[in-house]
């Protein structure tokens, strides 16, 4: 996976070396218009923008400046800045080996997988397809996935949090096996709500939501996960 981290408010608009960056070398059997999906997670609206590109080059017209409106949350985007109907693409012009880049737009964002479809209708869920043989086929997957992490669920989880003890933030991951209205929120050992961090209907998957705790003082700390039926409480330990 790629973060682009510390989160000091940096843009970059264009990729011009100094952004962080992952290149894939992909063996592509047919040329084309490709379709670019990302799995990426803004942990607020300045930290939501990704760039792709092909060979070392990036297009305004095709798949940079890969944005997320879903914060606190992973998601899938194909939505490109100013880009009318908004799906990023790639034209492959010759078959063959070709280099995928991937560039941060804004410090602070995440990305984990990137997908590459012919089909214009297709639309990944949860962790998305297995990772490609680059070999051919309807796309290509590009990712950190292993058969055990791509593994829907059986089972609604609070899957707990790390680092833990944490200084300042912490990753909170869970679990839900289907579609359900998942709603995860922070408590102090007082019970007053001090932050939703995830509120809405997420497709079969696991997730990671990020907390940054850093206004809040040494103690312990209690995360409620709510998916459909299930409800499920964990403490956290921050120490400075």
């Amino acid at each position: 996976a790629m973060a682009a981290l510390p989160d000091l408010g940096t843009q970059y608009r264009t990729p011009d070396g100094v952004s962080p960056s992952m290149s894939y070398a992909v063996e592509f059997a047919t040329t084309g218009t490709y379709y670019v999906w990302l799995r990426l997670y803004a942990s607020d609206n300045n930290s939501k923008l990704i760039h792709v590109g092909l060979d070392g080059s990036s297009s305004r017209t095709q798949a940079r400046g890969m944005h997320t409106a879903v914060q606190n949350a992973w998601t899938w985007t194909s939505t490109r800045l100013g880009g009318g109907s908004g799906s990023a693409v790639l034209d492959v012009a010759t078959a063959g080996e070709h280099t995928i880049n991937v560039w941060m737009g804004d410090d602070g964002a995440y990305v984990d997988k990137v997908v590459l479809t012919t089909d214009p209708g297709f639309v990944p869920t949860g962790y998305g397809p297995p990772e490609s043989p680059r070999s051919g086929g309807a796309f290509h997957a590009m990712g950190i996935d292993t058969a055990s992490a791509l593994a829907l669920p059986d089972e609604f989880a609070l899957e707990g949090n790390y680092p833990n003890p944490f200084g300042s933030a912490t990753t909170i991951r869970f679990a839900v096996p289907e579609e359900a209205q998942a709603r995860l929120v922070v408590y102090d050992m007082l019970g007053r709500h001090l932050v939703t961090l995830a509120d809405g209907e997420v497709a079969p998957g696991r997730y990671e939501v990020r907390w940054d705790a850093s206004d809040q003082p040494t103690g312990i700390y209690l995360v409620r996960l709510t998916a459909g039926s299930f409800v499920a409480t964990q403490r956290i330990a921050l120490v400075r």
